[in-house]
């Protein structure tokens, strides 16, 4: 992927080129928010609870499955030291239901509930990532793409092959369950498992969707299996593809423009996205600025801050071909 070398800023190429289902669904949501966010890296000061605490969630219950779910006490210390970097014990009282006492709970409750997964499949790998090739279906080489792709747990059933994704939520419902059946991120995972798995095929290769939900006095749980047909796979091929490519025509677009410019029309708004997730972090530089490269400088405009996302950086075992046992 081309980037254009006018931007003032610091280069990030390694980053910039790595695309995942993170920024493909970021630019399906409102291209505008993919450029602030992915190509010119500004992200609100202010730390997400949300965003954090679904971290430190992912570091417990890796720990909870590498020990057999025998040290839920040193899972939540994990689960803590994530945590804390962003929210001190005098922020406890401003969340509703995502807390450290209710994370506690809930990894006793889950050690109760999901007991069995210690005897129903083996567990493969976990925090397993790597590069998969998402190029076309007619196999032209010279529309070579690759796709990063991060899988918390992968495990095996008899002779099933899934990838165990763990989410937290604040609401448990059909909504939240019916979200993961067109999701590019499922697809990604799928994609992911198959290409590591050679041996495998679509019909015995899922997803489950691990769903913790955080309410102020109880905590909830729910498994949501994921599975996709041959042409259903296909048809995800396409769209991420269609996006990628879409992403390049922006990118290309953008090296014709400049601070000069009246107007940004590279990576245009999609108003109808303001309100999604109760309302976009960049609502209010878009009501105000209609060409965000004039803003383009040393440092990002006040209330933001630097932060380059990088899908794989918390990888701790690389995906490649594997082949079922």
């Amino acid at each position: 992927m081309q980037i254009p070398n006018f931007l003032p800023i610091p280069r990030k190429d390694e980053l910039w080129g790595i695309v995942d289902s993170t920024k493909l669904q970021s630019f399906c949501s409102c291209p505008r928010q993919f450029f602030y966010e992915y190509v010119l890296g500004w992200r609100p000061e202010a730390s997400s609870n949300h965003l954090i605490f679904g971290q430190a969630w992912h570091e417990a219950l890796e720990h909870l499955y590498r020990t057999s779910f025998k040290e839920v006490a040193p899972a939540f210390e994990l689960f803590l030291e994530v945590y804390r970097k962003e929210f001190p014990e005098t922020t406890d009282g401003w969340f509703k239901g995502k807390s450290p006492q209710n994370a506690m709970l809930a990894l006793v409750e889950y050690a109760q509930m999901y007991a069995s997964d210690l005897y129903d499949f083996q567990v493969l790998d976990s925090e397993v990532g790597g590069l998969v090739s998402i190029q076309d279906a007619e196999g032209n080489p010279s529309n070579v793409r690759e796709m990063a792709v991060k899988l918390d747990l992968i495990a095996q059933k008899e002779n099933t092959i899934f990838a165990l994704e763990h989410k937290t939520g604040s609401q448990c419902g059909e909504s939240w369950a019916r979200q993961w059946k067109l999701s590019i991120q499922i697809g990604a995972y799928l994609h992911a498992l198959l290409s590591a798995y050679p041996d495998q095929n679509v019909e015995n290769t899922s997803v489950v969707v691990n769903g913790t939900f955080f309410y102020t006095k109880e905590r909830k749980f729910l498994r949501v299996p994921c599975l996709r047909s041959n042409a259903a796979m296909l048809d995800w091929l396409s769209t991420v593809n269609t996006l990628y490519s879409r992403i390049e025509d922006n990118f290309y677009l953008l090296s014709t423009q400049s601070d000069k410019d009246t107007v940004l029309e590279a990576f245009p708004k999609h108003p109808t996205a303001c309100n999604n997730y109760a309302g976009c972090k960049y609502h209010d530089l878009c009501v105000c600025v209609q060409n965000p490269l004039r803003l383009v400088g040393d440092e990002p405009p006040i209330g933001y801050t630097l932060f380059w996302w990088n899908p794989l950086e918390s990888v701790e075992n690389s995906l490649h071909a594997k082949g079922a046992s």
